[in-house]
């Protein structure tokens, strides 16, 4: 169950950002949501007793997914801050030269 609702919240985002061609920042949840589905995937061939390649090489490929998702949401999270400084600093100035003149 938890595996079909991870697989279609990656299949909505995914068509979504295919097919509106935006360049929003849905990436980092996609890529969240992927390695989430791949972590259970490998978590459900592990409890099998199947303790094959497939199970280890899913659960190791999942926490890289997770590894750069997480990584690239705190960048845009970084970059929004920055913006939401500088803005905030230009408002500051512009409000100190006005009181000068």
């Amino acid at each position: 169950m938890v595996r079909i609702i991870l697989a279609i919240v990656v299949i909505v985002l995914s068509s979504y950002r295919l097919i509106t061609e935006s360049k929003t920042d849905l990436m980092p949840y996609c890529m969240f949501f992927l390695g989430t589905l791949i972590l259970v995937i490998g978590l459900a061939e592990l409890q099998k007793d199947r303790k094959g390649f497939v199970g280890y090489m899913s659960i190791v490929s999942s926490l890289i997914v997770l590894f750069v998702s997480i990584q690239d949401f705190l960048m845009h999270l970084k970059g929004r801050f920055v913006t939401i400084v500088m803005y905030s600093y230009c408002i500051a100035t512009s409000n100190n030269n006005t009181f000068n003149h």
